[in-house]
């Protein structure tokens, strides 16, 4: 780590380059590429040193390895992430990594530390002003919510969701997860109120919400 820190100026943006096109491909459902661009975005993350970027690049790797699964490495690779991100002190950074980590933790059932982690990324990206953050912590909080039965509050987060979301996949997110929580509470009609709704928003995204 560190070995190239004399060119940091110049491969910190190619790590973000790279990193955008992990987000790409991943949302094209090209997880090969993705994960490609992944390891290339930390390789070079690693070679210019700690950084904002470099907590980030091991966020992302935690995540991706923990699906394979290779949930000791997934697990070493966020907690790194969360050491770089401590250490650099950068917030947006820190809400991006436990997003990363929360996200890991509900996967594998460990809904105690990922809500943990999403609320924390809700109070700080509150105070930055994150939207997609924010939009990305309520996007999990809800479905965790309603994974462990507690489906009045799961229906109530995924509502707040649909209000405030500033993209038309968060959006969609929250009418799904509230016609999920109001059909398990029996609440039909208004569940088949939220489908009605969430097939207009999925007209309205387009190919962005394939």
């Amino acid at each position: 780590v560190g070995r190239l820190a004399h060119r940091r100026q110049r491969l910190l943006p190619t790590v973000r380059a790279y990193e955008m096109l992990t987000e790409v491909f991943y949302f094209r459902h090209q997880p090969l590429p993705s994960m490609h661009a992944a390891f290339r975005a930390l390789n070079v993350a690693e070679a210019a040193g700690p950084s904002p970027e470099l907590a980030r690049c091991y966020a992302s790797i935690g995540a991706i390895v923990g699906f394979i699964p290779l949930h000791g490495a997934a697990n070493a690779y966020l907690q790194r992430a969360l050491d770089v991100a401590e250490a650099t002190g950068n917030l947006s950074a820190r809400t991006y990594v436990e997003v990363a980590a929360g996200f890991y933790y509900a996967g594998v059932g460990d809904w105690t530390r990922a809500g943990r982690m999403f609320d924390h990324v809700l109070q700080t990206s509150e105070r930055l002003g994150e939207h997609r953050r924010w939009d990305d912590a309520m996007s999990n909080l809800a479905p965790i919510h309603c994974y462990q039965g507690e489906f009045t509050s799961g229906v109530g987060l995924a509502a707040a969701l649909y209000a405030a979301a500033h993209i038309p996949s968060h959006r969609a997110e929250g009418l799904q997860w509230q016609a999920k929580g109001l059909y398990y509470m029996g609440r039909f009609k208004e569940a088949l109120a939220c489908v009605d709704e969430l097939h207009v928003v999925l007209n309205q995204g387009g190919e962005d919400m394939d």
